[in-house]
């Protein structure tokens, strides 16, 4: 038997709390996953080593963060109109998603093409040893 889940009847602390679990749950495995690398970093490579791991696990989790935001503030539209029995504004917020997220995909694009550009990695005034890694 399929088990159905409305968001608009019954207890709406359960249902939203269990609603929020998968993302609690993937924000979390993301933060560990940051903090064993940087954990296993630390064991076996240099200082230089370990602050590359652990910018980069800041902005994986900046990025993480950003694409979950987006997508539950989605939601929210979308659920609003699907509860209305609205079909079209759903479309048309799915498809104002998907350019968003068309757009946002070329910016995040731009900006590690222009990160992977040696002179950027002179503007944090990092140590030389860091660059060589």
């Amino acid at each position: 038997m399929e088990q159905k889940y409305d968001l608009t009847e019954g207890n709406i602390i359960r249902t939203v709390l269990f609603f929020s679990l998968p993302f609690l749950g993937a924000n979390l495995i993301q933060a560990l996953y940051g903090a064993v690398d940087l954990m296993i970093i630390g064991w076996y490579c240099p200082p230089e080593a370990i602050a590359a791991v652990s910018t980069g696990s800041q902005v994986t989790q900046i990025v993480t963060c950003m694409i979950s935001g987006l997508t539950l503030g989605a939601t929210v539209t979308v659920g609003k109109y699907a509860g209305r029995k609205e079909p079209e504004e759903v479309k048309r917020n799915l498809e104002t998603l998907e350019s968003v997220w068309n757009n946002y995909q070329v910016y995040l694009n731009d900006e590690i093409n222009f990160i992977e550009e040696e002179p950027m990695l002179h503007y944090p005034l990092m140590k030389k040893e860091g660059m060589d890694l």
